[in-house]
């Protein structure tokens, strides 16, 4: 609309815009008071910013001494600290509650598991060669298997042989010793 009006309108007229797509009705409308003031426009101040508040005094210079701050009233329990509090009390309960040998073999078995799909994952891929040490690539060479897999594969062969199922050397990962699916230690 402002870009009508000045077209049309040139002589005598001075346009701000008081709405703009995608922007917030209250800096917009704010923006408009501002450039009207800057224009000389004399507005009803006194109704437009007339508020609830008490006033306080000013300070009369910028090197006076008196603080003029207002002091910040801080409510009974911050909704954040109560939510904090309830939250911490949960948890502090739940924990004496948990079981933790079944949740050690829990992720013991967790672990094994990992290794179990990783070796089968690699015997698919490569036959017997994990056995002598292969790298990734050759995993994903051998195993057709598509090149966003990679990093994928890389953190597995990573964590088995970090828990000690796979051996790493010269960045060729080999298995240490055949994964026994059906070992007497079950989960």
């Amino acid at each position: 609309m402002v870009a009508c009006g000045q077209r049309e309108y040139r002589d005598n007229a001075y346009w701000i815009a008081s709405a703009r797509r995608n922007k917030e009705a209250s800096d917009v409308l704010n923006q408009a008071l501002l450039q009207l003031y800057a224009a000389g426009v004399a507005l009803p101040w006194a109704d437009l910013l007339a508020g609830d508040g008490q006033r306080i005094a000013a300070p009369c210079y910028p090197f006076d001494t008196e603080r003029y701050w207002k002091e910040r009233v801080s409510p009974a329990c911050e909704p954040a600290d109560a939510a904090l509090s309830a939250g911490l009390e949960v948890a502090s309960r739940a924990a004496t509650a948990l079981d933790l040998p079944r949740l050690e073999a829990l992720k013991q078995c967790a672990t094994r598991l990992h290794a179990i799909y990783v070796d089968q994952l690699v015997q698919r891929c490569t036959g017997d060669a994990i056995e002598n040490g292969v790298d990734a690539m050759t995993i994903m060479r051998r195993g057709r298997l598509l090149p966003r897999y990679q990093q994928l594969l890389q953190r597995l062969l990573n964590n088995c042989v970090v828990d000690g199922d796979y051996r790493c050397t010269d960045g060729d990962t080999s298995a240490p010793a055949p994964l026994n699916i059906n070992s007497g230690n079950h989960c």
